[in-house]
């Protein structure tokens, strides 16, 4: 704690506007987000977490204030005035424990450097918030006067790194002010999605542990279908990686089944096992390909599937969709049938005949299935693809006949009525 009386840094402000840095920004975007229990302070710029640094705080007779603040000052070399010698100050130097940056947030509290680098990271100080030198000059650089500084005290914090590591950590309750309880654990855990993947008897137990702990709850997955983006998430644990298999039907409108009594998802005659979780279906990534028969790719740590779909009218007909050669590949008999026209065909086979014309088809799998251009030659039909969506849209016909030629010339007339 700086014990003077501070004048508001109106040249601050003026400065605020004429620096490049910070020319017509808002500076309430900046914020310094101070964590009391485990001593860390976050700087973000707008949603964007910039940095974490390692902080001092107040003891637990001199706390730190809780509260939203800003800053209102700002200084290089600052005087320290001892609040327990009035009158007393000792300039800028290697004594001086306020180090050689001082940015005011509220009264005579501020966030300072330090002389004593090993105190950073314990609770130590008269109320202010100490640095690593080379940090606070890094931070002092980087924001003006009004930003917002913000001192809250969360014993228990959920980290997600950009890998999708989920990680839980529980500080010491260095001013005795808040008990941790399973129900606040719990409820941040399943901010991740991991409730139901998290045993309440394990949380118990590693609220029981005492100190400052940390534990890994598992890893989750961002997941894309055809470029639209899921709000579930693909869950890893013990090195098995699970698909919300559901939440992929959903979105495609696909009927899957499951059999809460065999534990098993069935869809067009498939059946791999799966398990329920909370309200979500999932299976192992493996069988939840072999189910819907898609293509996929990791992306750093989102999940692509790419299904491709046959659309009529923006209601998909199917998901046998193929690519060769270039060329949609789609099953006959499900366009014959879309289409009302009858076609024979003796399986292995690879001809059809539809009324007396025979035709080529190829197998995959043992299905007959068409290209677009034997389509539109035998079919009068047309795809449109859509490599975002990975769609197939069907075009019939592709020429429609003009019946106009065949009505009768009905003359002038007039209306009598």
């Amino acid at each position: 704690m700086r014990n003077a009386t501070l004048t508001l840094c109106s040249v601050f402000w003026l400065l605020l506007w004429l620096t490049p840095a910070y020319a017509g920004q808002d500076p309430s975007i900046y914020l310094l987000l101070i964590n009391i229990p485990s001593r860390t302070m976050d700087f973000y710029i707008g949603h964007h977490l910039v940095k974490q640094y390692r902080v001092a705080v107040g003891k637990a007779d001199t706390p730190t204030p809780l509260g939203t603040y800003s800053i209102f000052y700002k200084e290089v070399n600052p005087a320290w005035y001892p609040p327990e010698r009035p009158g007393f100050s000792v300039p800028s130097g290697p004594d001086n424990p306020l180090g050689y940056r001082w940015m005011g947030f509220w009264e005579n509290y501020g966030i300072h450097g330090t002389n004593a680098p090993w105190a950073i990271g314990m609770a130590v100080s008269n109320g202010c918030v100490r640095m690593r030198e080379e940090d606070v000059e890094e931070l002092y650089a980087s924001i003006p006067c009004g930003a917002v500084v913000k001192t809250v005290y969360d014993r228990v914090r959920l980290h997600v790194d950009r890998d999708g590591w989920v990680f839980l950590s529980i500080y010491p309750d260095l001013y005795d002010y808040k008990k941790v309880t399973l129900a606040q654990v719990d409820s941040l855990v399943a901010t991740a999605g991991l409730k139901d993947w998290v045993g309440a008897e394990m949380l118990q137990h590693f609220i029981a542990e005492q100190g400052e702990r940390q534990i890994l709850l598992g890893q989750i997955h961002n997941i894309k279908v055809n470029q639209m983006s899921l709000p579930s998430k693909a869950v890893t644990k013990n090195h098995i990686t699970y698909i919300p298999v559901d939440a992929i039907a959903a979105s495609l409108h696909i009927p899957i089944v499951w059999d809460a009594g065999k534990q098993t998802v069935q869809w067009q005659g498939r059946c791999f096992p799966g398990i329920s979780k909370g309200k979500s279906i999932y299976m192992t990534e493996d069988n939840a390909q072999k189910l819907f028969g898609y293509r996929k790719r990791w992306d750093e740590n989102t999940l692509k599937i790419m299904i491709p779909t046959l659309r009529l009218q923006d209601r998909v007909v199917s998901f046998e969709v193929h690519r060769q050669n270039g060329q949609i590949a789609i099953p006959v008999l499900t366009l014959a049938d879309l289409l009302g026209r009858k076609v024979n065909w003796e399986p292995g086979q690879r001809r059809m005949r539809a009324g007396v014309r025979w035709f080529p088809v190829t197998l995959i799998n043992g299905i007959p299935y068409i290209t677009e251009n034997v389509a539109r030659e035998y079919f009068d039909t047309d795809f449109t693809w859509n490599d975002k969506e990975q769609t197939a849209a069907i075009r019939f016909p592709i020429h429609p006949v003009d019946y106009s030629m065949y009505l009768d010339y009905m003359g002038d007339f007039t209306d009598c009525r």
